[in-house]
């Protein structure tokens, strides 16, 4: 269930692509629209991220299949942690960290 997510660096960061191992997906999260200094282009690209990590991470489990609820859980935890590392800038980190509880994702 380990996720992997990649920057591309082209002067600017403006798309992270996510990808999830478990399900061969990915989804490109563009921000180039994003001024990341101010805290609603941060809000707005984790915001993004959540999505992105939601969609990947989003395989059919029966609500009383405990193992693909965790598993689906995990997936979306360790989706959005790399997608925030590889973006790398301080205030999306300190709101995930600020953000950091049990996610609900159902």
């Amino acid at each position: 269930m380990k996720a992997i997510a990649s920057v591309l660096l082209l002067g600017a960061l403006t798309t992270l692509p996510l990808a999830a191992q478990s399900a061969n997906t990915s989804v490109d999260v563009r921000y180039a629209d994003l001024n990341l200094t101010h805290p609603a282009g941060a809000q707005a690209l984790y915001g993004r991220l959540k999505s992105a990590a939601r969609q990947l991470c989003a395989y059919d489990f029966t609500p009383s299949d405990l193992y693909r609820r965790v598993a689906r859980k995990d997936c979306y935890d360790r989706t959005l942690e790399d997608a925030v590392e590889d973006v790398n800038d301080t205030r999306l980190k300190g709101l995930h960290a600020a953000n950091a509880r049990p996610s609900a994702i159902g």
